[in-house]
């Protein structure tokens, strides 16, 4: 499979591509779709399915620690922030996100929202290997803060959980991030 990023693809390659998509073939292509799906076939596969209503934990690297890592939205629903420092793991955990297309925060409250991730967070805690550490920068830090006391509440305490309101994983921060993650793990 051919990963759009790891063969040269940037952000401005990017944007051209789903232009000329647009362009061309008249598919409603978005750069989100790209970046939740980078692997090529995967992407075309998302071109052709509906689009998704609710929150979709996706896979961004898979691991061999004996921990996942459960990056949570940002306000607008998106999880793209968050590749650089999974591709930084360089394999030491799982690192999935929660995707959430239908992001509003004006119109739904935190326990609202919490609520329509259950699904999803189960999901994680399926694939998990012995246990979960969230994450969350942004409006991220309230749901990993949130989703860390309800799942202690339910008797489902996560491993861990790290957050921030000003962190944005570029790949200079990611690999202090990444140590400090990988050494809990």
């Amino acid at each position: 499979m051919a990963d759009f990023f790891a063969i040269g693809g940037d952000s401005l390659l990017a944007t051209r591509m789903v232009a000329e998509l647009r362009q061309r073939l008249g598919c409603k292509a978005s750069l989100r779709q790209l970046f939740q799906h980078p692997q090529l076939d995967d992407f075309v596969a998302s071109l052709k399915a509906p689009a998704a209503q609710t929150p979709t934990l996706l896979r961004l690297t898979s691991g061999v620690g004996k921990a996942s890592l459960l990056c949570l939205p940002t306000a607008d629903g998106d999880i793209g922030s968050y590749r650089a420092l999974a591709r930084n793991l360089d394999g030491r955990l799982s690192v999935y996100g929660l995707q959430d297309p239908e992001s509003n925060l004006a119109a739904e409250s935190l326990d609202a929202r919490l609520e329509r991730y259950g699904a999803a967070i189960a999901d994680a805690e399926s694939h998990e290997r012995e246990r979960i550490i969230l994450l969350g920068w942004s409006f991220g830090a309230s749901l990993a803060a949130a989703l860390a006391e309800r799942l202690e509440r339910e008797g489902r305490p996560p491993s861990g959980w790290s957050c921030s309101t000003r962190c944005r994983c570029t790949a200079s921060s990611a690999r202090g991030v990444t140590t400090r993650i990988a050494s809990s793990a």
